[in-house]
């Protein structure tokens, strides 16, 4: 056996050595993060609210914003977001790309109806109503990211 032969005899265990270490790594990574949670387009979100430092405790300030609509699914958990018609918070149309950790699953409040509305049937008619109309008013929304700050 040559001295060459001992040096890759040696660098042959360190690389097994290293790769046994880089899985032990990877395993310990993943079981302490978990996975990003995927949207498909037309699902509703908030968004994390980005608050500036004022000096002030932010305990009872407003956590998240929304809902929104994802209008796109971008590469890498990324998603472009945007305004529901008709639900604009201000005058100009929010579109912008958020990534899937600054963004939870957005819900509707449903209207209240009169406590003297009790029919069913009542209820179910305005509850499929209102949800066909969110429905279309997701599908026509649009929006062109290169013209959105």
């Amino acid at each position: 056996m040559t001295i060459d032969d001992s040096i890759a005899d040696k660098r042959e265990k360190a690389l097994q050595c290293m790769q046994k270490q880089r899985e032990k790594w990877k395993k310990r990574f993943d079981a302490k993060h978990r996975k990003p949670m995927v949207y498909q387009v037309d699902d509703l979100v908030v968004i994390e609210n980005d608050l500036q430092a004022t000096g002030e405790s932010r305990k009872l300030d407003i956590r998240y914003r929304g809902p929104y609509v994802v209008t796109k699914v971008l590469g890498n958990d990324r998603y472009l977001i945007e305004d529901i018609d008709g639900m604009q918070h201000k005058q100009k149309r929010f579109c912008s790309v958020y990534a899937s950790d600054k963004i939870k699953p957005g819900c509707i409040i449903q209207p209240e109806l009169d406590e003297h509305d009790s029919d069913e049937d009542e209820s179910s008619d305005i509850e499929t109503m209102l949800m066909s109309e969110l429905a279309e008013l997701s599908r026509t929304t649009s929006c062109n990211p290169a013209t959105s700050e």
